[in-house]
């Protein structure tokens, strides 16, 4: 149960014995020989795919009526023919009656102004000139980056949709893979500028959807969301120097513990593991792994095939719509398959029996209390096993 990868004699891949200053060496590959990952690691990455493709069809099929508007708004040019680049810069002002959401309404009773749109854009154009000259800095080409966003953007529109309708974030827990996989393609033998597809391509997926949340909790708590926006701008520039520090003390402190494959108790260098190895498996040995004829390929098939999940219960749904087969969400299934492959699950029996606790226990024979606490309790449980898992994954 580790994310390194490995010899033909079970002893841990000599990775920099494969490189020319940093760039895949054929003919030492010759010498040391092929890469192998651990089982569970291996099936992580076939059905990590397998979620990323049917999270996108499932999408398309179940809710394609409610992703139109926001296409169509969001990349209408007769829209901007019509009323000129302002439309696309300045929110125009709502009409009271047109507004259906009771928490939008009072925040227009409020009198609480809308952040204006180019304040997303200035947000954009400075974050995207940072990414632009980093990438190039490691190797990364300009066009490969804007490749790399748009796609982002797509996941983006995809797991944010689910998180609005279903309550649920967590699907871009796994999205690198996906992105260092493009980044074989477009930039092959290169592990550095690999790492950099995958920290440019899911990371904002992830702060994207976590920006969203807030803004989201501005509104059901009736914050101006001006003063949201600002705090959450603030807390990213405050949150990058501080995690920046932290990651250093802990890297000195705990160095022997990260680089083991079982860590200790409290400590894991799984994540860490993880990243280099596959920035080592898709950057350098993408063609030696990942090829048609390959060990693993599987693992870029898998995204193929996960395209076909949702479509057997789409079918049903639409012969048989009070079923609810709608509600099997393939994506979360093939997901969570193989979610305890790392070798440090303490969170998970924590947050089983918390959940069975409350939500079983406690809801059938005390319901008034449950009702009552139910979301205090839900907070805590959270921050509990979000703590947890922060621990072990550092």
């Amino acid at each position: 149960m580790s994310q390194a990868i490995f010899d033909g004699s079970g002893n841990e891949y000599n990775q920099t014995a494969l490189l020319t200053d940093n760039v895949f060496d054929p003919v030492k590959y010759e010498e040391i020989g092929p890469a192998w990952f651990s089982a569970t690691n291996a099936l992580f990455l076939i059905v990590d795919n397998l979620s990323i493709g049917a999270a996108l069809v499932h999408a398309g099929l179940f809710y394609g009526k409610e992703l139109y508007p926001l296409i169509k708004s969001a990349f209408s040019i007769k829209t901007i023919w019509q009323n000129g680049w302002r439309s696309i810069l300045v929110d125009e002002e709502e009409d009271p009656s047109t507004i259906t959401d009771e928490h939008l309404l009072q925040m227009h009773k409020s009198g609480y102004r809308n952040v204006p749109k180019y304040w997303f854009y200035i947000v954009l154009l400075g974050a995207f000139a940072m990414a632009m000259g980093m990438s190039l800095f490691r190797g990364m080409p300009w066009w490969a980056l804007i490749v790399t966003l748009i796609i982002s953007f797509v996941f983006t529109a995809v797991y944010a949709l689910f998180a609005g309708f279903l309550g649920f974030t967590q699907f871009v827990s796994g999205g690198t893979g996906l992105y260092q996989l493009l980044g074989s393609k477009m930039v092959p033998g290169n592990p550095v500028a690999n790492m950099y597809f995958a920290m440019l391509g899911n990371n904002p997926q992830v702060q994207a959807i976590a920006l969203l949340e807030d803004l989201k909790l501005g509104i059901y708590i009736k914050l101006p969301p001006r003063i949201t926006f600002l705090y959450q701008m603030l807390g990213t520039v405050i949150g990058a120097i501080l995690n920046y520090v932290i990651m250093l003390s802990v890297i000195d402190q705990q160095r022997e513990a990260l680089l083991s494959i079982s860590g200790t108790r409290l400590w894991s260098g799984q994540n860490a593991q993880s990243y280099n190895s596959n920035a080592i498996s898709y950057g350098a040995l993408a063609q030696q792994m990942f090829s048609a004829n390959s060990t693993y390929y599987m693992v870029p098939a898998a995204l193929g095939i996960g395209c076909l999940l949702p479509v057997p219960f789409y079918i049903l749904h639409r012969f048989y719509p009070k079923f609810g087969f709608q509600n099997v969400h393939t994506a979360i299934i093939a997901q969570y398959s193989c979610y305890m492959s790392v070798g440090v699950n303490t969170s998970v029996n924590p947050a089983m029996v918390i959940g069975i606790f409350s939500q079983w226990f406690v809801r059938k024979r005390y319901p008034r209390a449950f009702t009552k606490y139910k979301y205090v309790w839900s907070i805590l449980g959270t921050h509990e096993a979000l703590a947890t898992d922060h621990l072990a994954q550092q």
